[in-house]
């Protein structure tokens, strides 16, 4: 951290305390920056190489870094970086990596929203297809406009918790809608509040163990 500290003083932008050993990959998981600077140091050299400005241009953005011309472009100590001495970083969006997060965040919603469907006695072949229509749309609304406005607007308002909220309370109106005039009419107990009430269970229960697993889990979210 000293070594890391020492070599960003003078620059216009702040050392951002996230530092790690890093052999193929590096995730910075929640709110990471808008704009920002790579560095990077090896101990065996010591000697650093740090990277022109980039900035994130989707919810979850993705640089790739070759560092196999390190010790032309590194220096030891901050001063005389020419723009051909800079780490060049390209955006390489993980296509397979998204999709394979939204079908477990999917999964785990489903799951979640089953199994309270059952305990609500909601258990007929309809109402389970129901859910997991609903369920399929609104998630593959929600990742689309979070990238769609991420990419749009940068560290926006749906970024952060206040704006998902918002969303996510969007999408507990549209399901408990749903639920109330579709699954309420085909259950044993006929209630639309019964219903507003499960989609609402249900809604937080996702979003709360989302959150959750967004901090524990931030390659997944």
């Amino acid at each position: 951290f000293d070594k890391f500290k020492a070599f960003s003083e003078g620059d216009d932008f702040h050392l951002w305390p996230y530092i790690e050993e890093c052999t193929e990959s590096f995730v910075f998981g929640y709110y990471p920056p808008t704009t920002f600077k790579i560095l990077v140091y090896s101990p065996d050299s010591d000697k650093f190489a740090i990277s022109n400005i980039y900035e994130r241009y989707a919810f979850h953005s993705y640089y790739t870094v070759s560092l196999e011309n390190f010790s032309e472009i590194s220096v030891s100590s901050h001063g005389d970086l020419t723009e051909e001495k800079l780490l060049t970083a390209t955006e390489s969006y993980d296509h397979s990596n998204e999709i394979k997060g939204l079908i477990a965040r999917l999964i785990i919603t489903v799951a979640i929203e089953l199994f309270l469907a059952y305990l609500f006695g909601y258990k007929n072949a309809f109402s389970i297809s129901v859910i997991l229509v609903a369920n399929l749309l609104t998630q593959i609304f929600l990742n689309l406009y979070l990238n769609y406005d991420i990419y749009l607007h940068g560290n926006s308002f749906t970024y952060r918790l206040g704006g998902y909220v918002f969303i996510e309370l969007l999408i507990l109106i549209a399901e408990g809608t749903l639920y109330a005039f579709t699954i309420a009419k085909r259950s044993e107990n006929p209630s639309k509040k019964r219903a507003l009430i499960y989609a609402a269970v249900a809604n937080i229960l996702s979003f709360a163990l989302g959150i959750y697993l967004a901090v524990k889990i931030p390659t997944l979210f």
